[in-house]
């Protein structure tokens, strides 16, 4: 799983770094605003009420042992996962694009992207097997 992780949360990097420096300057606000969101949507839910669906169905896919299942479970981890570290991503993006040669940026950027892989595959390791 950590190879998957490793992909998305690379491909998300590059998607986002042409934006990520233009933007920078406002990611503190983004995230104050982020967290109040979170803060109010969990209030909400503890009031007992649900959040919209907007027409989704909440029934996820039946999840099987097989490469395209584990492929989907993967990605779509590595997306939730990204919701949750997505300041120290952005900073680390445009850190990266602003070093001093491109080799230097590239191995900020692969550094972080194999060290938050190895912790969410620990984690997920971790829950796998607690579940047993």
């Amino acid at each position: 799983m950590t190879l998957r992780f490793v992909a998305v949360v690379g491909i998300f990097g590059l998607v986002i770094s042409p934006i990520a420096s233009g933007v920078q300057r406002y990611l503190p606000w983004v995230t104050v605003l982020v967290g109040g969101a979170l803060v109010a949507g969990g209030i909400w839910l503890l009031s007992g009420r649900s959040l919209p669906t907007f027409g989704w169905s909440l029934r996820g896919p039946k999840i099987g042992r097989g490469l395209v299942s584990t492929v989907a479970f993967g990605a779509a981890y590595a997306m939730a996962s990204l919701t949750c570290s997505i300041a120290p991503f952005l900073a680390l993006v445009v850190d990266s694009f602003r070093a001093s040669s491109i080799l230097g940026g590239m191995a900020l950027f692969i550094a972080y992207t194999l060290g938050i892989g190895l912790l969410v595959g620990t984690a997920a390791v971790a829950v796998a097997l607690a579940l047993e």
